[in-house]
């Protein structure tokens, strides 16, 4: 024979036991509660792909992520510093990596701005290692605009013979202007005067290699 339902003081104190049953059933039935998500996942995978895709969906997860930006933050921060996190992208870096840089380096011959991209964040990730700091924005914000933007910026200064074709190790070089080691990059704000793409020209090699020396 059931009891009678218990009365609370108020609907917060309802809300709050509610919460709390909730909880405790869940960590009963975990493990099928997640069998039960996974079926239900590939029956419907169909529906959920076309749900994700539409704009409402879209612009509700966007605000998610902004809501809870410093909460996200910190999670990722602790699972990844777990050892477990730590093995398994080491294997997985193993077992993927050779197969990734074939699809990048494949990527980097048909999309320019793809590959402009990778090399502005790569060049961005060296300098702030060199200099044994933090990065303090976006690359993109560290640029200050966006990939279309730069690479307009690069072309309308090629010289004969440039391409994007021959951007690379022994083509032409995106120099600094201003040398990268001249500012203080453990300051945000000489960060995005340093990165900034109006500090940013195209440079052949062999010049970029002299200004380097000189």
């Amino acid at each position: 024979m059931m009891g009678r339902p218990k009365k609370y003081k108020n609907e917060s104190e309802r809300k709050a036991a509610k919460k709390k049953y909730k909880a405790i059933w869940y960590r009963k039935n975990k493990l099928n509660v997640k069998r039960y998500r996974h079926q239900w996942y590939l029956k419907n995978k169909k529906k959920v792909k076309k749900k994700h895709q539409t704009p409402k969906y879209r612009l509700i997860q966007k605000k998610l992520r902004i809501k809870n930006k410093e909460k996200n933050s910190a999670y990722s921060k602790e699972y990844r510093s777990r050892p477990r996190s730590k093995e398994l992208k080491k294997k997985y870096n193993i077992k993927y990596a050779p197969r990734l840089r074939k699809r990048v380096a494949k990527r980097k011959k048909t999309d320019v701005n793809f590959k402009l991209k990778l090399a502005l964040s790569k060049r961005v990730l060296a300098a702030i290692k060199f200099a044994k700091t933090k990065k303090a924005f976006k690359t993109q914000e560290l640029i200050g605009c966006s990939i279309k933007t730069i690479r307009k910026h690069l072309e309308k200064q090629f010289k004969e013979g440039m391409t994007w074709q021959n951007h690379g190790r022994y083509g032409w070089h995106i120099d600094h202007i201003r040398p990268l080691e001249k500012f203080d990059l453990s300051d945000p704000k000489q960060q995005l005067i340093a990165f900034n793409y109006k500090n940013c020209q195209p440079l052949w090699w062999r010049e970029n290699l002299e200004k380097g020396i000189n």
